[in-house]
């Protein structure tokens, strides 16, 4: 049983009433509501998850929970859930919050469905409330994401905890460690903008004199350096570094004279500048949180760089992600494991992408009509989906939209050059060439210029 597209517009409009929206065209609404209505019927044993109402019990089929979920992007989610809160009057997130603890798919469905500045803000807080500071996890967190998502997380810890982070990194972290990610904290007060080679180039030099000109490395100039510098600004000066010395910079912090400050500091600049390297020696950790940093990462990291996670953690082991999943989820007679096992495989598979290729759709195609060709007649002939697109499309999107049009030809329609001079048009006018490509829901079956 799958909800209609009738049935879709009634939960729109209740997700209207209880947001505030006077009509689906209202900005910045238009793009999450329209995409969601375009996308494939949503299972209604979804809308069933709360199949009780009148006695108040909520029974969630784990399964069909899974399938949707590992369909979905993180502004998608946040539309579902707001849907299922107009609907039932409960909040999805608040339900899997209550059984995270003990149950691994609640956990993964509480990652997966929390926004992400959300879900990184209270990791971090989680790291460093109890006895002991989890160092790995803040440096994860502070030097895996970018500037622009730091200041996000920042300000989410903020209004979470009404506190800052930097205040409780100051309190409860000690050492080199501390000055070095109260540095990277403050960093993301820079975001934006492309990297400055030239400037980069003269950062790496002011590193390789703070390294160089004394008896010890010279802490102050670095630390002061790296908190006046995005990551992708810090990145481009660890570029800088090598192609003027000839070897990384962090091999450089493996000197005597570099001390404990050095070590500690190597490990965040590897961080920074390979995070695929960390994540996969941190999957290749033994330790009794094994399948919670598994579940983390690889939620955290889908659609992101997890390919990459993938590869660096089978340079060294041999071994996939996969396979790591199904060893760490297999030893249990639980069947809940299974399904955390194939909800992670599907996301190590980047199943992201069916989100990506409607929101795509929405975003590249100037105009998405229907035609009946080989007619003159309404509602006759062979129907054909058009898509005028602003550039090329890769053959994989473009096939994978004309999978789910579902009709017997998919047609795109992109411009080649901006203008051609026609040999036969007077006075020598211009006039634009197209790119004609059509695809059956299989295959694509011809192109040719216009």
């Amino acid at each position: 049983m799958e909800v209609s597209w009738h049935e879709k517009v009634k939960c729109c409009r209740k997700v209207m009433v209880h947001i505030g929206i006077e009509d689906m065209f209202s900005f910045p609404y238009i793009l999450p509501l329209w995409t969601w209505l375009l996308l494939p019927p949503l299972p209604a044993s979804f809308y069933l998850l709360s199949a009780n109402e009148s006695t108040g019990n909520t029974t969630v089929n784990n399964q069909k929970l899974a399938e949707i979920l590992k369909g979905r992007n993180s502004h998608e989610l946040k539309l579902i859930r707001q849907t299922y809160s107009a609907l039932y009057g409960q909040d999805l997130l608040h339900l899997f919050s209550n059984t995270q603890r003990n149950n691994q798919f609640s956990r993964a469905a509480y990652l997966c469905m929390n926004e992400p500045q959300e879900r990184d803000a209270e990791i971090m807080r989680n790291s460093l409330s109890g006895g002991r500071v989890n160092l790995s996890i803040l440096i994860e967190i502070a030097c895996t994401r970018l500037s622009s998502e730091l200041q996000c997380i920042k300000q989410a810890y903020h209004s979470h905890y009404s506190c800052d982070i930097e205040q409780d990194v100051t309190l409860k972290v000690s050492g080199g460690f501390r000055e070095i990610l109260l540095a990277v904290l403050k960093s993301c007060r820079n975001c934006g903008g492309k990297a400055d080679m030239s400037l980069a180039m003269c950062d790496a030099k002011t590193l390789y004199e703070a390294m160089e000109s004394g008896k010890t490395m010279d802490q102050k100039t670095i630390i002061s350096l790296i908190s006046q510098r995005n990551t992708g600004q810090l990145k481009a000066i660890l570029v800088s570094y090598k192609q003027l010395y000839g070897h990384e910079f962090s091999k450089a912090l493996k000197g005597s004279k570099c001390g404990q400050f050095g070590k500690e500091l190597r490990i965040i600049i590897r961080c920074i500048q390979h995070p695929e390297k960390f994540f996969a020696k941190q999957l290749r950790m033994k330790n009794g949180d094994a399948r919670e940093i598994l579940t983390r990462i690889v939620i955290t990291r889908s659609g992101i760089d997890i390919k990459d996670i993938n590869k660096a953690f089978a340079a060294k082991t041999g071994s996939s992600l996969d396979n790591l999943v199904r060893r760490e989820f297999s030893n249990s007679k639980d069947k809940t494991n299974g399904i955390v096992a194939d909800f992670l495989v599907g996301l190590i598979k980047d199943w992201t992408i069916l989100f990506q290729l409607y929101l795509s759709v929405v975003l590249r195609c100037l105009v998405v009509g229907a035609v009946d060709a080989f007619t003159d007649s309404a509602f006759k002939g062979n129907p054909a989906a058009v898509c005028l697109l602003e550039e090329e499309g890769e053959e994989k999107w473009l096939q994978a939209v004309a999978r789910e049009f579902n009709i017997s030809n998919t047609c795109y329609l992109t411009r080649i050059t901006e203008s051609e001079t026609h040999p036969y048009s007077p006075n020598g006018t211009l006039t634009p060439r197209f790119r004609l490509r059509w695809f059956t829901p299989g295959a694509e079956v011809g192109s040719f210029s216009v």
